[in-house]
């Protein structure tokens, strides 16, 4: 048996009105990542998508 390591990524926080709109993601993480009242991003590094 072989044991895999999964990663995960968390996706985009949006308002839920949004939730059957199509997504498309260009970036990770957020690029202020300095709002007091949001711990979703805290210590990840926002990236742009590579082609």
């Amino acid at each position: 048996m072989h044991r895999h390591s999964l990663q995960f990524e968390q996706g985009p926080i949006r308002p839920p009105n949004e939730a059957q709109s199509l997504l498309l993601r260009f970036t990770r993480n957020c690029p202020w990542n300095q709002c007091l009242f949001c711990p979703v991003y805290k210590g990840r590094k926002f990236a742009t998508a590579v082609p």
